[in-house]
Order: C-alpha cells, then structure tokens, then sequence
C-alpha cells in the first residue's frame, strides 16, 4: 500500500529457452546455448495503485490485470516456441 504510491513502473521479463528449460548443472557447465530474453518496462497505471488488502474491487482489478499480463507472456512464449 505505502509502496505502491512510490512505484511508477515495472520491469517485465520474460525468458525463453529454445532447448527445453535447463537446470542448474546446464547453466553452469556451459550447455545452454541460446536464451531468449524479452524487457518491457511498463508505466504503472492509477488504476493498479491502491489498498489490495482491504478494498475488494481494486484487488478484483488488480488481479485481473496480472491475469491479462501472463495470459499476455504465455502467448508470447508459445510464438517463440513455434519459431525455434
């Protein structure tokens, strides 16, 4: 609530890897040979500033738009997919 007024933008990152998701051990041993990186950093609307734990129609709101921003990445990811 208090950080919420402070907080002006957002960094959404979403990482893609052509060759099926790595582990730890893939990382680390140099097997991950290509990784898709995506940056967007978003305005944070009035709308999405207000109190979500005690004002029920804005967590509604809320919600609903982080709802649309992973239904939003999931496709995104599906279209890198489809082109590797």
């Amino acid at each position: 609530q208090a950080m919420g007024e402070q907080i002006n933008k957002v960094v959404n990152v979403t990482i893609h890897y052509p060759e099926g998701i790595p582990n730890f051990v893939d990382f680390v041993s140099g097997k991950v040979n290509q990784v898709d990186v995506h940056i967007e950093v978003m305005p944070v609307s009035e709308e999405l500033i207000g109190d979500y734990s005690n004002d029920n129609e804005f967590r509604v709101r809320f919600q609903s738009e982080l709802n649309r921003l992973w239904n939003d990445k999931d496709d995104q990811l599906r279209a890198l997919h489809k082109q590797k």
